[in-house]
């Protein structure tokens, strides 16, 4: 990371200052990253002025990606970094533009294996089921299993017969190589996402969502004038079944009060109430909550 900087400047005739910084810090990381400045005046007379900015840098001319294929191969490419086709900041924000000739060079691949362990802290009592429930803490482990260096040729390398993440543990290769200079270039490859979200376990992460609109999160949140909108509650991102909904509108206070039969609640939006509204609810599945009761 880059150090703080200081330094006092005094305007010529023209109102017009030059200054020359030297990045101290560094980062390991041929992607851009962004310092900030800061511009105010030390002397004010009348009134007092700031300015602020920021700067991308590119701190390594050698471009190391590792992207996983759908066959669970590790697809290593190197390249080197060409700034030529930059031409305004905003071409910084595809990766592509920065991606220059193949390089053939080594690269170290150390394979990490992350998971918890779970360790007994105390226990607190269940006054529904009168019983005492132990609580845990989770220890986070990140494990070297292995390391080789590979050299790519073509600028590409494939590394094959990987290890699949579980719910138990997930996998992650940290690569590492050299620029032009001797600087560490370091990219991270997960073999999967970290973490799922919910998504396929028995955690249950319940949402109140727009009806209709799959996965488009702009269709989430577009309502029209007088429209009938119909919410639905979704389980790990699959609509329910069962269950009912207490819902209400929530401005400077509740009110509203409505309930369904299912799992779902229709609401007519209205634009006088923007911006200071919510839609709130409270999802009841009758079976589960008896089924607590009666085991109690």
């Amino acid at each position: 990371m880059a150090s703080p900087q200081s330094q006092e400047l005094t305007t010529g005739a023209d109102g017009k200052a030059t200054a020359s910084v030297k990045l101290i810090g560094s980062q390991n990381t041929w992607r851009p990253y962004t310092l900030s400045y800061t511009i105010r005046n030390t002397s004010p007379e009348n009134e007092n002025f700031q300015l602020y900015g920021s700067v991308p840098v590119v701190y390594r001319d050698l471009a190391l990606r590792g992207n996983m294929g759908d066959d669970g191969n590790l697809s290593i490419r190197t390249n080197r970094v060409d700034i030529s086709k930059i031409v305004k900041a905003e071409d910084l924000n595809q990766e592509d533009n920065l991606i220059g000739a193949t390089w053939d060079t080594a690269v170290t691949a150390e394979l990490h294996r992350v998971y918890f362990t779970k360790k007994e802290t105390g226990s607190y009592y269940d006054f529904i089921h009168k019983l005492n429930v132990p609580t845990y803490e989770y220890e986070h482990h990140d494990d070297i299993e292995s390391s080789k260096t590979i050299q790519t040729k073509n600028g590409e390398y494939t590394l094959t017969d990987l290890p699949k993440s579980s719910k138990d543990a997930y996998y992650y290769f940290l690569l590492k190589a050299a620029d032009s200079k001797g600087a560490t270039v370091e990219e991270t490859a997960y073999l999967s996402l970290p973490y799922d979200y919910g998504y396929s376990t028995s955690k249950h992460r319940y949402n109140f969502i727009k009806k209709g609109v799959g996965n488009d999160y702009a269709a989430m949140y577009k309502f029209d004038e007088g429209e009938k909108v119909a919410f639905e509650v979704r389980d790990n991102g699959a609509p329910v079944s069962e269950g009912r909904i207490l819902s209400a509108i929530v401005q400077k206070e509740i009110t509203r009060y409505q309930t369904s039969g299912k799992p779902e609640a229709e609401v007519a939006y209205e634009e006088s109430l923007v911006p200071n509204y919510t839609i709130a609810g409270a999802y009841l599945m009758v079976s589960m909550f008896m089924k607590s009761i009666l085991t109690g």
